[in-house]
């Protein structure tokens, strides 16, 4: 109940479009469960979607830590996901002079015991498919599981403005043994690809 009323008081505060409120879900969903079965959470690490001024004046997202699995033709595949606040990092300043702090994410794939899979994102890792003076003003928000696609395992992640809903979103595909693609998630929000298809299969 607490986790729902931090969650709704902070998109109330903002415009969410669709895609996004569904990319915030999810995150909030996978602190709370793991694969299959409830994990505790402490109540220092149920806001991972809000940002918060540290006693430095910095906002920062608060970190978080994902463990859970998915299972593809029978094979079991763990993943981890880790999202940290870098003090180190670039810190990103508003035009009303807010300062933020950026993230790192880490990305763990094991299966069978075996790491298939392990990299270290920060906002960079994506910057060849964004405007320089963009990424600058982003910080790197949050990657998630979202689904198993053939063979792969399919992640969204998301670079953003701290101070509004302004975002590019990602899709990253890691196959089974262990590569990874990455490419912008260009689908708009209420925007059907079959619908224009169908549309393009009966004009003349």
């Amino acid at each position: 109940m607490y986790i729902s009323l931090l969650f709704y008081s902070f998109v109330a505060s903002k415009k969410i479009s669709m895609k996004r409120l569904l990319f915030l879900l999810i995150v909030l969903a996978f602190v709370i469960a793991g694969c299959g079965k409830k994990k505790s959470v402490e109540k220092d690490d149920i806001s991972t979607v809000q940002m918060q001024k540290d006693k430095t004046g910095f906002n920062r997202m608060q970190p978080y830590k994902v463990d859970s699995c998915a299972i593809i033709k029978g094979k079991r595949y763990d993943y981890t996901i880790e999202r940290v606040p870098c003090d180190s990092m670039a810190k990103v300043k508003s035009e009303v002079g807010d300062t933020y702090v950026d993230n790192y994410i880490t990305l763990t794939v094991s299966c069978g015991g075996h790491t298939i899979f392990h990299r270290v994102f920060t906002k960079a890792s994506f910057a060849s498919y964004m405007d320089p003076k963009v990424i600058k003003a982003s910080v790197l928000e949050g990657i998630v599981f979202d689904r198993i696609e053939g063979n792969n395992l399919i992640f969204a992640g998301s670079v953003g403005d701290p101070e509004t809903d302004m975002y590019t979103p990602f899709v990253l595909t890691i196959t089974s043994d262990g590569s990874l693609s990455i490419k912008e998630d260009t689908v708009m929000d209420g925007y059907d690809e079959t619908e224009e298809d169908s549309s393009e299969a009966t004009n003349p």
